[in-house]
């Protein structure tokens, strides 16, 4: 599961849990939803996979069924509060 949380003082809070196959460890990870979601938006193709290195580190969106094509979309640096 893949917990997705959003936070802004115009849009309000939400949180979803998405199914996906996993591998490798727990990361947490702080994206743009606007450059995530354009990411998504411009794959033409159901399946996606998300490749990620570390939490400071540029996530790969590739579709699974397309080979050359990926989109990279740059982390926000994590505030602890």
């Amino acid at each position: 599961i893949i917990k997705l949380k959003s936070s802004s003082p115009e849009q309000g809070e939400a949180d979803e849990d998405i199914f996906v196959k996993k591998e490798g460890e727990d990361l947490k990870i702080s994206l743009n939803p606007k450059y995530l979601l354009e990411s998504l938006r411009k794959v033409d193709s159901e399946d996606v996979e998300l490749g990620f290195v570390g939490y400071n580190l540029p996530v790969q969106i590739s579709p699974i069924d397309i080979e050359g094509y990926f989109y990279i979309v740059m982390p926000i640096r994590l505030i602890d509060e």
